[in-house]
């Protein structure tokens, strides 16, 4: 018998191969700190990775517990939530990302797919022309591009994901939060 070779079975031994390694690595980190939500939180990001949804739940509305306003916990609880089928739980969720951030495109974009599984199509198609209002425009780095060249500061903020320096020039990281 021959082992097969494709790169769809090769990247998906990969794949189960580092979530082996990173499942246990975060196993580690919580025996040695059970209260180390950053661990708590990449672990629901694993166990959503293999299915293993009411796992991810529970880890997630742990984090979200220390964190109600983090919008990245919520957006993975909702989603959780959403592909679990709890549409009407998962409406709840992006609607509190929404008091947090009322332009966040994402939250839109599935509640529209929440409110169609629900059949509330005049909903869905609220959240379909806020979503379309709200949501990024790559096409702006044309735009933007030389502007942002030649001001990394604005560049850095504009940034979804950055870090600040304060004082000592070292990034100032946060103390705990995913």
């Amino acid at each position: 018998m021959t082992e097969s070779t494709s790169p769809a079975e090769k990247s998906q031994r990969a794949l189960i191969l580092g979530c082996g390694y990173v499942g246990s690595a975060l196993a580690q980190a919580l025996a040695l700190e059970p209260g180390f939500l950053k661990a708590r939180y990449f672990r629901a990001l694993l166990r959503f990775r293999l299915g293993r949804f009411d796992e991810a739940l529970a880890d997630f509305e742990a984090v979200r517990r220390s964190f109600p306003r983090d919008r990245e916990v919520l957006f993975q609880l909702g989603r959780t939530l959403y592909v679990q089928g709890d549409y009407r739980r998962a409406v709840k969720i992006f609607e509190a990302m929404l008091v947090i951030d009322p332009e966040e495109a994402r939250a839109y974009y599935n509640l529209m797919l929440c409110h169609r599984h629900l059949g509330e199509e005049e909903r869905a198609a609220w959240a379909a022309t806020q979503y379309e209002t709200y949501r990024l425009d790559f096409g702006i780095d044309r735009v933007t591009g030389p502007y942002r060249n030649s001001h990394p500061q604005e560049s850095r903020e504009a940034e979804l994901v950055h870090e600040h320096s304060h004082g000592s020039g070292e990034p100032q990281r946060g103390t705990g939060a995913p």
